[in-house]
């Protein structure tokens, strides 16, 4: 009998410190001191630090260290399978 062993492995969340989400994190945080003299301007920079924290966001295989999409059930670069 030859047993069918699927190798088994977990996305990894890991925070990344440039692309598009440090750009909104960047004028999030201009926004800040602009806010002194215009308060309503703090929620525009809580907005856009929020939606630069959740782009900075990327998804790794934890056996090959190949970057994945959220959703993807199979690794593209080593076959294994997500939990």
């Amino acid at each position: 009998m030859q047993q069918n062993k699927q190798k088994k492995a977990k996305k990894v969340k890991k925070s990344v410190f440039c692309g598009t989400g440090s750009i909104y994190q960047f004028f999030g945080v201009l926004c800040f001191p602009i806010s002194l003299v215009f308060p309503p301007m703090i929620i525009l920079a809580v907005i856009l630090f929020v939606v630069g924290c959740n782009k900075s966001v990327k998804y790794q295989c934890d056996n090959c260290n190949g970057e994945v999409s959220k959703n993807i059930k199979i690794c593209p670069w080593c076959k294994s399978f997500f939990e």
